[in-house]
């Protein structure tokens, strides 16, 4: 499974530098997990109900403190055999298992407002590695304080 992770931030606290906290704005971020089937084709879920925090430190962008639970029995697909197998049993179970949990803990910038986020995946009561593919609406201003 490959997840992106959009993310504009909304800044709750402005703790004292170099450390900044930032809410996720669930309303406006976006998740999104491509799905491969059968080796041959993939799909695409969205999880449109999620929530979380990152804090993280300008001067020392490779580490982050990233924790995000989603709904995954919120998610949706383009068709509904797709979503009724993705919500199943053979892949997220979601009525053992309604939340999909991630922590990132090593970031690397590839771009202004691009980077990847190391850390754990939690799905299905299974906890792997994964790297997720991370996009901001825009960068972050120290001091800013941002509401949707």
């Amino acid at each position: 499974m490959r997840a992106a992770l959009a993310v504009p931030l909304l800044l709750a606290n402005a703790a004292a530098p170099p450390s900044y906290h930032y809410h996720l704005d669930g309303a406006q971020s976006e998740v999104s997990a491509r799905v491969a089937f059968f080796g041959v084709a993939s799909r695409t879920a969205h999880f449109p109900k999620m929530e979380g925090e990152i804090t993280l430190q300008p001067d020392r962008l490779d580490t982050i403190d990233l924790d995000v639970t989603i709904d995954a029995r919120e998610l949706t697909a383009g068709d509904s055999v797709t979503l009724g197998r993705l919500k199943g049993k053979d892949f997220f179970d979601v009525a053992n298992h309604p939340t999909v949990h991630f922590t990132g803990k090593r970031m690397a910038m590839t771009g202004p407002l691009t980077a990847t986020v190391e850390g754990e995946v939690t799905a299905r009561g299974v906890t792997r590695p994964t790297v997720l593919q991370v996009a901001f609406t825009r960068p972050a201003r120290p001091g800013e304080r941002r509401s949707s």
